[in-house]
């Protein structure tokens, strides 16, 4: 089974975030996940709008799920950081059975980094697209994944 990797970043006004995002990820995904296959896709809301995070997540999914297998939706400041300890397990990319919430800033969120099959996220019908602002749509995901 082929375990293809897309990393989908949703962002906007934040280009210069974009060069420290990749040389980390690239950086501890080379150290701690040797061998993934994976591509980074960052999706920008480039209109006047509040921005909508979840259309955004969906949008990357949507181009990709033809190619990759599993999706890790991220936001950019988010970046892995190497432990000193190589059995710290903090950000595992690898493969999850369903949906694996890597960091979120409550228990009760969606939001930050969240590992998703192609198939939970077809279950789930992908994220809300109604939210607009930040939040909302994490909380909504998280209901959606306890139903799971």
């Amino acid at each position: 089974m082929s375990n293809k990797l897309c990393v989908v970043i949703p962002y906007r006004d934040r280009e210069s975030q974009i060069p420290l995002f990749v040389e980390g990820f690239d950086k501890f995904i080379s150290k701690r996940h040797d061998n993934l296959d994976y591509k980074v896709v960052l999706v920008n809301q480039c209109d006047a709008h509040e921005f909508n995070r979840a259309s955004l997540l969906n949008v990357g999914f949507l181009e990709n799920r033809q190619e990759y297998d599993y999706f890790a939706f991220h936001d950019l400041d988010m970046i892995p950081q190497l432990r000193e300890s190589e059995d710290d397990d903090h950000a595992d990319y690898s493969k999850p059975d369903s949906i694996r919430r890597l960091f979120s800033p409550t228990k009760y969120s969606m939001g930050g980094t969240i590992l998703m099959t192609r198939e939970a996220i077809e279950q789930t019908y992908g994220w809300p697209n109604v939210y607009w602002g930040w939040g909302g749509e994490d909380r909504n995901m998280i209901h959606r994944e306890f139903q799971f």
